[in-house]
């Protein structure tokens, strides 16, 4: 569709968009509308509200659309694979930007403080496994889904968990597991898998502080209950789990 001028009507609203962003920042832009902006440095001439709309419903928010494959993405009608790479590019960034600076970051030290992070995100899981990264002040340094595989305790996913927990300097990590309807189980081989995990994260000297388990509205701390693994230098990690238990504060030398 072109305007009175023969232009595309489209060529109009990317610039109302670019302006009312300019001045009045990203919070006066919806959902899709943020999208847009990302969609247009790789979609110079065209028109992307359709597929920017498309997106956010298939994903459920912005935060959605970041996180999934390319894969998934491209499953989406209308994205090419130059979207999806520059989707997926943007999100790579977005977590390099976070791992280098974490001054404002919400601080999580404490059971009490990692509950009221999920407490507002409990219905946004997608049944991918989470992984939040600490800092050794205790700062959120950044969270993501896990997109190899579903199984957490897969090789390939404690691989890329490693990677990252080294990459971006992490002093503790927790494992977030969503449910649909229901608090996720965990049997004795899940909790020989987070072991394993455990162990693994200690050699880096990472420290695996809590899996939570989180569906049907309520979230289930495997530390809070007890059954969360001990390493071998038990005294200073039961130290700082019963801390944490406890929603004690505790400074950057623990």
């Amino acid at each position: 569709m072109t305007n009175k001028k023969g232009k595309p009507l489209w060529e109009g609203h990317r610039k109302r968009l670019r302006q009312r962003m300019q001045w009045a920042g990203w919070e006066s832009l919806r959902p899709h509308e943020m999208l847009e902006l990302v969609l247009f440095r790789v979609v110079p001439r065209k028109d992307v509200s359709v597929v920017a709309r498309l997106l956010v419903d298939r994903f459920g928010s912005v935060g959605g659309v970041f996180a999934a494959t390319r894969e998934q993405l491209m499953s989406v009608n209308g994205v090419t694979e130059s979207m999806a790479r520059w989707i997926e590019l943007t999100n790579e960034l977005i977590h390099a930007y976070y791992a280098l600076n974490a001054k404002g970051n919400i601080r999580l030290s404490s059971y009490q403080e990692v509950l009221a992070f999920l407490r507002p995100r409990r219905s946004v899981g997608d049944g991918r496994p989470w992984v939040i990264y600490v800092s050794f002040n205790y700062n959120m340094i950044m969270w993501e889904p896990l997109k190899d595989s579903p199984d957490w305790w897969d090789g390939t996913n404690i691989r890329y968990i490693l990677k990252n927990a080294i990459a971006t300097d992490a002093r503790f990590l927790f494992l977030v597991l969503w449910g649909d309807n229901a608090l996720p189980e965990m049997n004795q081989e899940d909790e020989d898998n987070l072991k394993a995990l455990a162990v693994s994260l200690h050699a880096a000297e990472v420290n695996l502080l809590d899996c939570l388990l989180v569906g049907g509205g309520q979230v289930y701390s495997m530390n809070v209950h007890n059954r969360m693994p001990r390493m071998k230098d038990k005294d200073q990690r039961d130290s700082l789990r019963e801390r944490y238990v406890k929603g004690e504060e505790y400074g950057a030398g623990s």
